[in-house]
């Protein structure tokens, strides 16, 4: 039971954070952002829960396991680019917080 309960709130919790990094991609689109990240959310469920399925059949559940790591931590290491920061000090903001000037 606590497994499912942690695995329901990372869910959640990384699913949003997908989402709002969409915006931040798109800003002036960001109908398109949120639909590109629930479309990558979709594709990523679709292909990766049988291509999983199919390693742990022939290999194993630690081969698929090892597998979903890696691909999680590659896909970890994508950045897509943010027109609007040329620098870190760029990217806080104003101080104070709020949002940052375009």
């Amino acid at each position: 039971f606590v497994a499912a309960a942690v695995f329901g709130a990372s869910y959640v919790a990384l699913t949003g954070l997908v989402l709002v990094g969409a915006t931040r991609v798109w800003p002036d689109e960001v109908a398109a952002g949120v639909g590109a990240g629930f479309l990558a959310i979709a594709v990523g469920q679709a292909v990766g829960a049988p291509l999983a399925g199919v390693l742990s059949g022939r290999w194993g559940l630690d081969v698929a396991f090892a597998a979903v790591v890696v691909v999680g931590a590659l896909t970890a290491l994508l950045r897509f680019p943010d027109p609007g920061v040329r620098s870190w000090a760029d990217r806080a903001g104003p101080p104070g917080g709020g949002p940052r000037p375009r």
